[in-house]
């Protein structure tokens, strides 16, 4: 197993598959186990393990990671309490990144624009190519 490489797919489930694995296939071919990475459905949890998971595994750098710390995990409110169940919310990364783009681009935060930008052309890579592979399925 020197060459494999145990990824969590963005639905949380762990997989095995061989690093040089298919990249961009059409459909998620739940029949087969193929997983691939949806950041326009994710919850904010899966987010938080996806995003782990790239960045130890070498496919994603911190800098690129940093604007999605705040999508990632529970909801915090105002009166700083955590959203009952946020962490299960079902959310569109890229809209949320579209939207933080634009507000800091509207307060000039121009190194706010720069990591947005960083983690959007991320995941964008990302988006659609393999997450995983369940070799039970």
């Amino acid at each position: 197993m020197n060459n494999l490489t145990t990824l969590a797919s963005y639905t949380g489930v762990q997989s095995t598959y061989k690093k040089d694995n298919i990249q961009n296939p059409s459909l998620t071919d739940e029949s087969s186990g193929i997983k691939n990475f949806d950041f326009t459905q994710i919850s904010r949890g899966d987010l938080l393990q996806t995003v782990n998971n790239l960045i130890k595994n070498g496919e994603m750098d911190l800098d690129e990671s940093s604007s999605l710390v705040p999508l990632m995990g529970p909801k915090i409110s105002v009166n700083g309490d955590f959203a009952p169940n946020s962490s299960n919310e079902i959310i569109n990364v890229f809209d949320m990144l579209k939207q933080s783009i634009s507000f800091n681009q509207s307060i000039g935060n121009t190194s706010g624009m720069v990591y947005d930008t960083k983690a959007f052309d991320a995941l964008k890579r990302l988006q659609g190519s393999t997450s995983g592979i369940n070799i039970v399925a």
